[in-house]
Formats: C-alpha cells, sequence, structure tokens
C-alpha cells in the first residue's frame, strides 16, 4: 500500500499494512493507542503522536526516507512489553510535551537514526543499536523512573553512538548500564556526554567525555572493557580528601585522551602537596596513561599528575621532586628519577626541553633538594 502524500490516517487502532507513507500517520485520540505492527513500513513522510494520543511500536521494521520523522507532538510514541520495533534512518523527535519511551519489556532498536530530543528508557526495557549505529543529539535516559531492575544501551554490532548528545545513565550500576554484545566493540563519539551513577559493561571506546555523577560526585561502574581514546576526557570533581567522582569495578581501563579535574568546594578546600584521589580503580587492571592532565591552579612549583598502580589511577598533587610520586620526597625518588631517565622515558625530561639527557640529572636533584 502507498498512503500518498496529500494524505492522512488518524485516531486509534491497528495498521498492519506493508505500506509505504508518504502522507501523515497520527495517533491522536487521547490515552489511546494507534499501532503499528506485522507488515514492514516505509516512512518518508511524517509518523506522529499528537492531542495526548498513542503511537505504539509494536513489531514492524520502519525503514525511514531522508525525510523520515517519527515525532511525539504532545503525544507519546512507545514501545510496551514484548514490543520489539526496529527503526532504520530518519529522526525521533519529542516536542510540545511529547514523550518517547520504551516501557518495561520493551526493545527497540535503532539503526542510523537521529535522535533529536529525548528518549527515556524505563526499567527493565532495552535500546538497543546496530548495524553502524545512530546519531544522538539529545538524551537517552537509560533507566529514566530510577527502576530497581536492568536496564540497558546495547551495542549489538560494531558501531558508533555520534552527535552532540548526552547518555544518562542515572541509576546504581547495572540499573543503568551501557554495554555490549559478545565480541562487538561500541565506540562512543567525540560529542557525547555519558554521565550518572551507572555502569559500563562489555567492549568500549571512549572517544566523549565521562562525568560521573547526578550533578555531584558520583561512581560509575566498570564492569567490562573500557578504553579511552586520543579525544575521549574523563572529568573528575573533588571537594574534599574524601568526596570525588571515580570509575571502579572489576572491569578493565585503558588510559588515553585527559584527565581534567574541578574543585568544586567552593574554596573549602584547597589541595596540598600529596594529597591524592584515586579516580579509577579497575580490579581487571589499568593500561597506558592519560595524554593530558588538567586542573585547578595549584600554589608553586606544584602540578596536578597521575601514578599508575596495576589497578589504580590516582590524581595526586605532586612537583618535580617526587619522581616516584608517592607524595613524600626521599631518596626513593632519586632511584624513581634514575630508572626513568635509564629508560629514557619522557618523564624524565624535566628541564623540558624535549631531551633526556645530562640537564634533566641536574635539574631533577635541584627540584629534589629544594622539595616542594
Amino acid at each position: 500500500l502507498t498512503h500518498g502524500a496529500d494524505h492522512t490516517i488518524q485516531g486509534r487502532g491497528r495498521i498492519y499494512a506493508s505500506l509505504v507513507n508518504n502522507g501523515i500517520i497520527r495517533a491522536n485520540h487521547a490515552n489511546t493507542d494507534l499501532e503499528l505492527l506485522s507488515g514492514a513500513k516505509v516512512n518518508n513522510n511524517l509518523m506522529v503522536a499528537s492531542d495526548s494520543g498513542r503511537l505504539e511500536l509494536v513489531d514492524s521494521t520502519i525503514s525511514q526516507g531522508p525525510g523520515g520523522v517519527i515525532r511525539a507532538d504532545g503525544g507519546s510514541v512507545r514501545v510496551t512489553s514484548g514490543g520489539t520495533p526496529t527503526v532504520i534512518g530518519g529522526s525521533i523527535e519529542a516536542i510540545n510535551g511529547g514523550v518517547v519511551q520504551v516501557t518495561s519489556g520493551g526493545a527497540l532498536t535503532l539503526e542510523g537514526v537521529q535522535n533529536q530530543h529525548t528518549i527515556e528508557v524505563q526499567g527493565n526495557g532495552m535500546l538497543i543499536t546496530q548495524g553502524a549505529g545512530m546519531d544522538n543529539h539529545g538524551l537517552i535516559d537509560v533507566n529514566s523512573n530510577n527502576s530497581s531492575s536492568v536496564t540497558s544501551l546495547a551495542f549489538m554490532d560494531t558501531g558508533t553512538i555520534g552527535g552532540t548528545g548526552e547518555i544518562g545513565l542515572p541509576s546504581i550500576g547495572a540499573r543503568s548500564t551501557l554495554t555490549t554484545a559478545d565480541g562487538v566493540v561500541g565506540t562512543i563519539g567525540a560529542g557525547q556526554r555519558v554521565t550518572g551513577r551507572g555502569a559500563f559493561d562489555g567492549e568500549l571506546l571512549m572517544s566523549g567525555t565521562i562525568a560521573p555523577g547526578l550533578g555531584g560526585i558520583g561512581t560509575l561502574q566498570l564492569l567490562g572493557d573500557l578504553a579511552m581514546q586520543p579525544s575521549g576526557v574523563l572529568e573528575i570533581e573533588f571537594n574534599s580528601l574524601s568526596q570525588f567522582d571515580d570509575l571502579e569495578g572489576p572491569g578493565t581501563f585503558s588510559a588515553g585522551g585527559t584527565l581534567a579535574a574541578t574543585n568544586t568546594s567552593g574554596g573549602a578546600f584547597d589541595p596540598a602537596f600529596g594529597d591524592s584521589f584515586v579516580v579509577v580503580d579497575a580490579a581487571g587492571g589499568i593500561t597506558d596513561q592519560f595524554d593530558a592532565v588538567t586542573g585547578p591552579a595549584l600554589p608553586g612549583v606544584l602540578e596536578w599528575r597521575v601514578r599508575y598502580d596495576p589497578t589504580q589511577a590516582v590524581l595526586i598533587v605532586s612537583c618535580d621532586g617526587d619522581a616516584n610520586l608517592d607524595g613524600v620526597i626521599n631518596t626513593l625518588d632519586v632511584l624513581g628519577f634514575l630508572n626513568l631517565w635509564t629508560a629514557g622515558d619522557p618523564k624524565a625530561d624535566i628541564n623540558g626541553d624535549g631531551d633526556v639527557n645530562t640537564l634533566d640529572v641536574l635539574a631533577f636533584l635541584n627540584a629534589w633538594t629544594a622539595g616542594c
């Protein structure tokens, strides 16, 4: 069936037909459903929920052309329990108080879709990306109703979530999970921001920003393998030696990109030499190093550095004389520097001239003698 460009199908009921929609399909009967199910649909124009109506995506595959839009405009676009629809291409929108929801027991699969506003994935629901992935320019809210059930955003194929939006993981641990299927590698694009206190699982590459917490100090769980990419940023807030953001869990962590620290104490806490924060605690092991470390200004010769232990990345207030980054200036630092210098490690370039040579030995001894 081809549905013409100047025609509207509206109301409540069920559309089983395989069809090409060039017109408008509108769910506009308040608090009741217009269901799309069975036959495959092609949407070249508009499928919309308005006037408190509900457009329910049941089990159809909806392939959208470049101008295809599924829109919640004062109504709701929903996937409910047992629903397994797939949307390919086009965009999904929510305006004028409309909502796009995946409720408990529902699973919505997206491929090549542009999310323009908010997709609410309620407890025990699942949002799936397949193929090359999707673009998120709004918010994907994983466990939007703070349910105690496992809720996930999952990669079923190796792909990327691009765009300039946010992935919210508001509930604790696996209740809000960003994950991948076995053997699949999921990439979070450079414009994405992942926030909350949920969990990373599966095999993930992070080119975007990680910001633990819900507008404050928080922890994100590491259950799988997370690798920071050159454009990736791990944002860490702290307000005391005992209150700071972190990543922790049984998984593995590969450092890279930028570690960016922020003091949120409002002047109540001033970091001093030797103060440290375990910002990553990965029982499965830590590899590689951050490319850059930034933080609030420190007095004198003090600077922000990271000490890498087998299972921890520790942000520490240090200086050139503290070669082993243990927060103490002693003979162990001399041995630590000489090991770095012998290996030609760039961290032994104390004078910052780009070469590791005898001048750095003199620069280190001067710094070590002066202390911090």
